[in-house]
């Protein structure tokens, strides 16, 4: 008997490499077809929080102890709370997110819909994104931590 091969993550290595596109059916009807997060988008995405939730980002307790559906339900919270103080960087955060069609009649309707979408509309595109991108997202902020990018650096002052 041979043993079987160990499996490292639950997708197909082909979803791994070439990830499907998830879809949103907007509230219109209209469906729209959602990008993988690439650097681009994570920027737009941190543009937001940083931009609006700074005030909420305090108040929040994060934790490596978190699981990711944990950390995924206060970051889409934190993007939700953030969108009055930064609207058009959530509208452009989703607009680079979406997947234009090339019909041009189909790619007019997305633009226009992307232009003034309904709240319900936005809440479901980000809870989409951040539910999708949850496991990348933490494995990249414990990164970050081992690098010591989260590390306060004490200063110490001598008197001479």
């Amino acid at each position: 008997m041979t043993a079987e091969p160990e499996v490292l993550d639950s997708r197909e290595e082909t979803d791994i490499i070439l990830p499907e596109l998830e879809e949103v059916k907007l509230s219109t009807g209209q469906v729209v077809q959602i990008k993988p997060l690439k650097a681009r988008q994570f920027f737009r995405l941190l543009r937001i929080v940083t931009r609006g939730g700074a005030k909420i980002l305090n108040q929040l307790r994060w934790s490596q102890l978190d699981s990711p559906d944990q950390f995924a339900a206060q970051l889409v919270a934190v993007v939700v709370f953030s969108i009055p103080e930064a609207e058009q960087e959530t509208l452009d955060f989703i607009e680079s997110m979406v997947e234009l069609p090339e019909d041009p009649e189909e790619r007019k309707a997305v633009l226009q819909e992307l232009t003034d979408p309904e709240i319900e509309d936005v809440v479901n595109i980000i809870e989409v994104i951040v539910l999708r991108e949850k496991d990348d997202l933490v494995s990249l902020g414990k990164n970050s931590r081992r690098f010591g990018l989260w590390r306060r650096r004490r200063v110490s002052c001598r008197r001479t």
